[in-house]
C-alpha cells in the first residue's frame, strides 16, 4: 500500500462513523461550496462576496455581472442539493439535466450559450493540454445513460467510497455532456452523491486547484488515488466536530516546541490531525493534537 492509498484509508476510517445518517451541512458550508467552485470556474468574487450575495442578496465589489450571476446559479443549485436525505439513487438522469438548467438560467441573461438549459451538447468540444477528449455529441444521450446506470446506485460495500466517487467524476469528466458549466454540474454531482450517501459537501478550495486539476489527469491515466484523497479530506473537514465552539483554535495557537506549526499543517494536509474548517481557516484543538502525539509515538 502506497503512502497517499494509506493516507485515504486513515480518512476512511474517520470519517466512517458518519457515512449514512443525514449530514450537518451548515450555511457556511454551502458558501464556501458555493464560492469554491464559482473560483474554480472563472468567477472573481470573494469569498465575504459570495456570502453577502448568497445570504443577503446584496451585490457588492465591482465583479463583472457574469461572475454573480454564476456564483447566484451555483448557489440556486446547492441549495436544493443540501435538501436532500441519504436515499437511492444518488441521482437521476433529470436530476442531472435539472442542475445544469440551475446554474445556467441566471447566465442566460448574459450569455448565449446558456440560453439551452438541460439540453445535451450538440457539437464537439475542442481538446485543451491535460484534458481528454469528450464524447461525440451523437452518443452523448447513450452515454449518460450508460453513466447512470453504473453509478446511481452508489459504491458496492466491498469498495471504497472514495476511490468509486473519483472513479464517477473521471467518468463524467470524459462525458462532458454539455455545452458549458460541466466543471460545475460535476461537482454539484459530487456533492448530492455526497448527501445522498450521508456525508457532508467536499469543496475543492482555490489554494487547492493545482492539486485538483493534477488529480484529474492522474485520474484519467489511471489512478484515481490522488482525486479520492482531495474527496475525502475535504469531507474530513466538514465533518461536525463533536466539540464545543470555544474549543477550537487556530493551529498556530497549538504549535510548540514538541511540534511546529509546519508539522501540524502537514498533519491536516495528511489526513493525520484532527481539524475543521470554519471559512478557508483551518482550527483543532488541543485534544486532537493530543491524541496525535499520541499516535506518533506509539508509532515509533
Amino acid at each position: 500500500m502506497g503512502p497517499l492509498a494509506r493516507r485515504l484509508a486513515v480518512l476512511e476510517s474517520l470519517i466512517g462513523e458518519h457515512r449514512g445518517r443525514p449530514a450537518e451541512i451548515s450555511r457556511a458550508q454551502r458558501t464556501v461550496e458555493t464560492w469554491a467552485s464559482s473560483v474554480l470556474a472563472g468567477a472573481t468574487l470573494t469569498l465575504a462576496e459570495t456570502r453577502s450575495l448568497l445570504e443577503r442578496g446584496i451585490v457588492s465589489g465591482t465583479r463583472p455581472f457574469r461572475d454573480y450571476l454564476l456564483v447566484w446559479g451555483y448557489g440556486q443549485g446547492l441549495d436544493w442539493v443540501v435538501r436532500q436525505r441519504p436515499s437511492r439513487p444518488l441521482f437521476t438522469i433529470a436530476e442531472l439535466r435539472a442542475l445544469h438548467v440551475s446554474i445556467c438560467t441566471p447566465l442566460g441573461l448574459v450569455d448565449a450559450a446558456a440560453r439551452n438549459p438541460g439540453a445535451w451538447r450538440i457539437t464537439r468540444l475542442t481538446a485543451t493540454p491535460g484534458t481528454t477528449v469528450a464524447t461525440p455529441p451523437a452518443l452523448i444521450a447513450r452515454e449518460v445513460a450508460s453513466f447512470a446506470d453504473r453509478f446511481a446506485g452508489g459504491p458496492p460495500s466491498d469498495e471504497s467510497p472514495f476511490l468509486w466517487l473519483a472513479t464517477m467524476h473521471e467518468r463524467f469528466d470524459r462525458l462532458r455532456p454539455f455545452a458549458i458549466g460541466n466543471g460545475r454540474v460535476l461537482r454539484l454531482l459530487l456533492a448530492l452523491a455526497l448527501v445522498r450517501l450521508g456525508l457532508p459537501l467536499a469543496a475543492v478550495l482555490p489554494r487547492e486547484a493545482r492539486a485538483y486539476r493534477r488529480a484529474r489527469i492522474r485520474a484519467d491515466a489511471g489512478d484515481l488515488y490522488p482525486l479520492a484523497y482531495l474527496i475525502a479530506r475535504g469531507v474530513a473537514r466538514n465533518l461536525e466536530p463533536g466539540v464545543p465552539r470555544s474549543a477550537l483554535v487556530p493551529l498556530s495557537a497549538l504549535a510548540d516546541e514538541r511540534l511546529s506549526l509546519a508539522a501540524l499543517r502537514k498533519a491536516v494536509t495528511r489526513g493525520r490531525l484532527r481539524h475543521v474548517y470554519i471559512g478557508a481557516r483551518v482550527y483543532s484543538t488541543r485534544g486532537w493534537r493530543n491524541d496525535y502525539l499520541e499516535r506518533v509515538a506509539a508509532q515509533r
